[in-house]
């Protein structure tokens, strides 16, 4: 819990900022007093530690449709996928991983809770040895900063923020059916609905330019680990066989993912400039530092989902 809070405040300060505003909201719509803030607080601390244990972890792989590794032919092409010495500098310090399988024919894969990363029947049927691994790696970014944690602590404090609302919407509702002095009855909750939607839209914006950062923050992390080919050859897969990736202005600013192509012209290294009225495709030349390898000393993964 404590290695998670400190990840979380390093790596994301400002979902820290969130949880809190949400916190502080929630304690003013309990009272306001300094006793009803130390109650949003302690409420949401115990919340938190209720989200993280393994027994939240399987109810998200209950809601999320995630289901155990079943059949040998999913078991073994795992174990070839995720078993050799490569895997030593993205497990580093992380320990087991626990795959699930999600039964859609949508190319997808996704990393919950602690450990848990899950992936799709299309993802395993559509791409190679190779492919997967570079998607794999980039699932394991997600836990190793903690992204997945991160997103815990917000759930848990905007749920625990719209509790509020709604016992606060319920006073409302009681108030205009029983005051006599007030002439606009309906006034509060319509001041309520317009703070709340204001609110929220700064919020998933805000959050939404959060997100697309930890997708290329999660890219690069699995290029360092040398599997920047794989997942550059999956994402080229995933914009052949997608529909197009246009987005209108508004699902540009609150999409939480960055465009396909955007990924791929990173993880290439390459940017297009205009010189001399041509366009001319640019080589970023970093170099990356030497890595250290380190002994495995245990199985890298559990291919099991749930008992």
């Amino acid at each position: 819990m404590l290695k998670d809070l400190k990840n979380i405040c390093k790596n994301h300060f400002l979902y820290v900022i969130c949880s809190l505003v949400y916190c502080v909201l929630g304690g003013f719509l309990f009272g306001g007093t300094l006793y009803s803030f130390i109650i949003a607080f302690v409420v949401y601390i115990l919340s938190v530690i209720l989200a993280l244990s393994p027994t939240a972890e399987k109810i998200l792989k209950f809601l999320n449709g995630i289901r155990a590794v079943e059949t040998e032919e999913e078991r073994d092409y795992l174990i070839s996928v995720f078993n050799g010495d490569e895997w030593e500098l993205a497990l580093k310090g992380f320990g087991k991983i626990e795959f699930g399988i999600i039964d859609k024919l949508e190319v997808n894969a996704c990393a919950i809770g602690r450990r848990t990363i899950a992936i799709t029947k299309g993802a395993l049927n559509a791409f190679d040895e190779e492919q997967l691994k570079g998607v794999i790696a980039h699932e394991i970014a997600h836990l190793k900063n903690g992204d997945t944690v991160a997103n815990l602590f917000l759930l848990v404090a905007s749920g625990y923020f719209f509790l509020f609302v709604s016992l606060l919407k319920l006073i409302i509702v009681l108030f205009e059916k029983t005051s006599t002095t007030v002439k606009d009855k309906s006034i509060l909750r319509k001041i309520l609905t317009v703070f709340i939607f204001v609110f929220q839209s700064l919020m998933q914006l805000v959050l939404a330019i959060e997100s697309r950062k930890r997708e290329y923050k999660a890219d690069e992390m699995a290029k360092e680990w040398n599997f920047g080919n794989g997942l550059t050859s999956a994402l080229y897969l995933l914009e052949k066989i997608s529909l197009g990736d246009y987005r209108n202005f508004k699902q540009r600013l609150t999409a939480s993912h960055p465009r396909t192509t955007a990924r791929i012209m990173r993880l290439e290294g390459y940017m297009f400039i205009r010189s001399d009225n041509r366009v001319k495709r640019h080589k970023n030349t970093e170099q990356t530092e030497d890595v250290e390898t380190f002994e495995l000393k245990s199985g890298n993964a559990d291919f099991f989902a749930g008992e």
